[in-house]
């Protein structure tokens, strides 16, 4: 099961890639699983200094690399822990390094085809925005069908079964998100009110 012939499957006989990944779950997964969301990351970084100025959502002067990445490897992670963990629930067959390993694969198109959409956007003017953003949902399309096939193939289950489970694991992702946030601001505000506490004890001592 090597890097490039899955890479290349996935792109043309995708339901033969998820089915090899499940015939090979017990094989190490994380070479793939870091070499495939570092390129996802790069290319995002490419794309933000090839796309065409007018066309760009973000400008490259204001772009945050650490951010950037942030905002495409958290909802990747994110989205791996809430489907397995709707699937185990939903009597999923998947294991978790099955649910990485095919994450991380369904996002093959955005890695093949951004740079060139990137690249090809420099020929194009604000008039044919249009396109270009049509293309861009085209390749978001291509990868979302990617994962729907990822959770039908991977847990045996039929077209509303892998509909439902992927609404419920959208949903558990965004109350994964609002509990992280309330966690992290509850914790900063601890740490705040320590420091506080702190300060005012050094400062009577010295007085």
């Amino acid at each position: 099961m090597t890097f490039i012939r899955l890479s290349l499957s996935v792109l043309f006989h995708p339901a033969e890639t998820f089915r090899t990944i499940q015939r090979y779950r017990d094989r190490s997964v994380y070479p793939a699983v870091l070499l495939n969301l570092g390129l996802v990351v790069l290319v995002r970084f490419g794309s933000l200094y090839l796309v065409h100025f007018p066309l760009s959502a973000l400008a490259v002067e204001d772009a945050n690399l650490f951010l950037e990445a942030a905002r495409f490897l958290i909802p990747i992670l994110s989205w791996v822990a809430a489907l397995y963990a709707v699937t185990s629930i939903l009597r999923g067959e998947s294991h978790p390094r099955e649910v990485l390993l095919s994450t991380a694969y369904c996002m093959l198109p955005y890695v093949v085809f951004q740079l060139p959409l990137a690249l090809a956007s420099r020929g194009l003017g604000t008039q044919e925005g249009l396109l270009y953003g049509a293309l861009e949902v085209a390749l978001a399309a291509w990868v979302g069908i990617l994962f729907l096939m990822s959770i039908r193939i991977l847990n045996h289950y039929d077209l509303g079964q892998t509909l439902r489970v992927t609404f419920v694991s959208l949903f558990a992702m965004l109350v994964l998100w609002a509990v992280l946030t309330l966690v992290f601001s509850l914790s900063s505000q601890f740490v705040v009110f320590l420091l506080g506490i702190l300060r005012e004890i050094r400062m009577n001592l010295q007085a």
